[in-house]
């Protein structure tokens, strides 16, 4: 039961942004109730590879499904056991997923220092993909408002744009022309909310 339910989630994941994305993201929705239930055992027992590594692949339905406070609820509870900090990488995938869903829920800063973790353990992996994402994604508490009246502070030190020049590079060297896609609309966001946040 676990294995089945954790290979249609791991599949469906990466085509959640795809051309077919409507076809799995009502596919998950039809089994979402047999994936709570693995999810809740794995978290129990506990098996931090597949409660973390399924929660990771199940985010981005939650984020489009409007499951967020229950994506929330879990990644939040998952965060705080001492398991799932015994391996860096799945806890980078954890913060990257939670801090995920700050950000959809306008969480800024709560969103920062998530992403700010995943970064620092990505680096100390060495993995350029993923550290490439991980600027992407840490640049973002910097560059929207954080507060309700839409203000946001000013980047001082330049730490955001710095790091959305970090991801670029990566992403030319590795030759990941979506990844350098991103980029140029993380820069728009960025100098839109530096120029005219306020």
């Amino acid at each position: 039961h676990r294995d089945w339910f954790v290979a249609v989630a791991d599949e469906a994941a990466a085509k959640l942004s795809g051309t077919d994305q409507r076809r799995w993201l009502e596919r998950l929705e039809l089994v979402h109730d047999d994936i709570r239930a693995v999810l809740d055992r794995v978290v129990a027992t506990p098996e931090p590879s597949t409660a973390i590594g399924l929660a990771f692949s199940m985010w981005r339905f939650w984020q489009k499904h409007g499951h967020l406070a229950e994506a929330r609820r879990r990644l939040e509870r998952m965060a705080e056991a001492p398991w799932a900090r015994e391996n860096p990488q799945l806890r980078a995938r954890l913060m990257e997923a939670l801090g995920g869903v700050y950000w959809w829920q306008g969480e800024i800063g709560m969103m920062g220092p998530c992403y700010d973790e995943a970064l620092e353990l990505w680096l100390a992996i060495g993995n350029e993909a993923e550290i490439a994402n991980a600027y992407y994604n840490a640049s973002f508490q910097y560059a929207v408002p954080d507060e309700l009246d839409g203000r946001v502070a000013l980047d001082t030190e330049g730490r955001g744009l710095q790091y959305l020049q970090n991801a670029r590079e990566l992403y030319q060297k590795l030759g990941d022309r979506h990844g350098e896609g991103n980029i140029l609309w993380g820069l728009g966001n960025y100098k839109y909310f530096q120029e005219y946040g306020d």
